[in-house]
């Protein structure tokens, strides 16, 4: 045997090679699992998420700052950005982002204001303008799924220096949204410091509106101070599961992601494939495996990647003469790793 033969093949005749007793069984799988990459039970496909991701952020110009959005924040299910500094000069096209919907935009100006929404392509929506009021730059989308589960998500700007009034237009559209009786989620910069005295009188307008606000740390930074006006409020704490204030990524406003319980996607019964291992000749494979010339097939190189691929190309060969395959049906309902699967639902290939 060569002098620098890699260590797994030595791993190999450890485990492999031996007589096969109760407790080699278990080796043998444990190598089959680990080597060749099989699954004895895979468990429901866990694309079918059972909650959503909701962020928001500040961005102070959005088309600059694109790429950065893109990379940080794609993960989000919904993603609201304040402060978009567009104008009609700026095509959806020129501010778009992979895997969403065009943005849903409320625009003021190239140096100021303004909100827009990204939905991923998986979410089906309707823009509620019939929930808008004017001078007030807040939108409104109804976000709903396969199961025509639905909620609303909203997105704020409000000056810092606004009127008073303003707080008028606010209540006149929130009222309307909770008319619909669905659970609203309205994020944004509110420019109201939750925690300052100065935001008690706002406090007492959530209060009114049976409103709550879910955002209790710093979310915006000076070389001094840090204030918590980048808000989500709700009607349905319930159904949150967790808020996590981000650190900055584009500007001096942190991202607020809030994290609902809500299905991205209906989950249905799916197909897959998996090793018999209740129906595996042992003896038989571990007899072809000692009788392999693995000098000559596998460990012929001195490359280490040639080693490995043909080291995998021979043994999954092997594997897949003495231990045959069945195919299972997997439903939303199982738990992982169910192994008292329905028998007149398997077949075997």
């Amino acid at each position: 045997m060569r002098k620098n033969t890699p260590q797994y093949y030595f791993l190999y005749k450890e485990v492999i090679l031996k007589p096969v007793t109760g407790s080699r069984m278990v080796s043998i799988i444990q190598f089959l699992l680990l080597v060749a990459g099989i699954e004895q039970n895979p468990g429901p496909d866990q694309s079918n998420k059972k909650n959503l991701k909701i962020v928001h952020n500040n961005v102070c110009s959005l088309l600059p700052k694109l790429d950065l959005i893109n990379n940080e924040l794609h993960e989000y299910d919904i993603i609201c950005i304040s402060e978009s500094h567009l104008d009609k000069s700026i095509t959806d096209d020129q501010i778009k982002l992979n895997g969403f919907h065009k943005p849903i935009r409320l625009d003021r100006n190239r140096h100021g204001g303004g909100v827009t929404i990204y939905i991923k392509n998986s979410l089906h929506f309707i823009i509620r303008n019939d929930i808008s009021v004017s001078n007030l730059e807040l939108l409104w989308v109804e976000v709903r799924n396969c199961s025509n589960e639905k909620f609303l998500v909203g997105v704020l700007y409000r000056p810092p220096n606004s009127n008073s009034n303003i707080w008028d237009l606010f209540s006149e559209s929130v009222d309307k949204a909770l008319d619909c009786n669905l659970p609203i989620f309205l994020c944004g910069d509110f420019n109201c410091d939750m925690m300052s005295n100065s935001s008690n009188s706002f406090k007492k307008l959530l209060n009114r509106l049976n409103l709550e606000n879910v955002v209790w740390e710093s979310t915006n930074f000076t070389t001094q101070t840090g204030t918590c006006i980048d808000l989500c409020v709700t009607n349905r704490k319930n159904l949150i599961k967790s808020v996590t204030v981000l650190t900055p990524i584009c500007s001096s406003h942190s991202p607020v992601s809030v994290e609902i319980s809500f299905k991205t996607f209906k989950q249905h019964s799916f197909k897959r494939q998996i090793r018999d291992f209740k129906r595996a000749d042992y003896e038989g494979l571990k007899n072809q495996l000692n009788d392999t010339d693995w000098d000559d097939v596998v460990f012929n190189s001195n490359n280490i990647n040639d080693v490995y691929m043909n080291f995998v190309k021979t043994f999954e060969s092997t594997v897949n003469r003495y231990i045959p395959t069945k195919t299972i049906t997997v439903r939303p309902n199982d738990k992982p790793f169910y192994e008292q699967l329905d028998k007149k639902q398997d077949k075997t290939s």
